[in-house]
C-alpha cells in the first residue's frame, strides 16, 4: 500500500514523508525499512526514492585542476609565499633585517628562521613593518649605531663662552 504524503486522511493530519503519521492522525504507520525504496506519488506519475546504487569511481589524473584547487589555499602554500616575501623584503630593504631581528627577539622567542613561525606571526610582522611600528631593539646587529655629529656638540649661536 502506498501512502500519499500530499493527501490528508480522515483524521485531518497527513503523514510525514518518512511514512510516520502526523499529529492527531488515525493513519497507521507505513512499514518502511532503512535503505528500502519508497514510492512517492508525483504530479506526472510515480517516482521511486531511496538509496542509489554506487556508480563507477573514475580516478582523476594527477595534477588535474581539482587537485590543484584543494592545495591552492592550503596553509603550507600561504606560509611558503610569506617566507619568500620576507626573503625578498630583506634583500631589497636595508631596514627589514633589523626590524625582523627586533620583532623576532620580542615576539618570536629570538627565532630568526621564518619557517619556525606560523602564518599569523608572519602576517603580523608584515603589517607592523608596513605601518613602521617595530622599534629597533638594543643589541640588534643590523642597526648601525650613529655617532653624534660634531654639529650637535657645538653651542648654539650667540651663547657667551665661559672663559676661566
Amino acid at each position: 500500500r502506498t501512502i500519499s504524503p500530499y493527501a490528508a486522511p480522515k483524521g485531518g493530519a497527513r503523514p510525514l514523508l518518512d511514512g510516520t503519521p502526523g499529529p492527531a492522525s488515525s493513519v497507521a504507520k507505513a512499514p518502511t525499512l532503512a535503505g528500502a525504496a519508497v514510492t512517492v506519488p508525483a504530479r506526472l506519475g510515480t517516482v521511486k526514492a531511496g538509496p542509489r546504487a554506487p556508480g563507477p569511481v573514475v580516478p582523476k589524473p594527477i595534477g588535474s585542476p581539482v587537485d590543484a584547487a584543494s592545495t591552492l589555499f592550503a596553509p603550507e602554500a600561504e606560509k611558503a609565499d610569506l617566507v619568500k616575501k620576507l626573503g625578498k623584503l630583506k634583500e631589497t630593504n636595508k631596514q627589514a633585517n633589523g626590524k625582523w631581528w627586533s620583532f623576532c627577539k620580542v615576539h618570536g622567542e629570538g627565532k630568526l628562521d621564518a619557517n619556525a613561525h606560523d602564518v599569523p606571526f608572519l602576517l603580523t610582522f608584515f603589517e607592523s613593518f608596513d605601518l613602521n611600528e617595530i622599534p629597533d631593539e638594543p643589541g640588534c646587529p643590523f642597526v648601525v649605531a650613529r655617532a653624534p655629529s660634531p654639529k650637535s656638540s657645538r653651542l648654539p649661536a650667540g651663547t657667551p663662552l665661559a672663559v676661566g
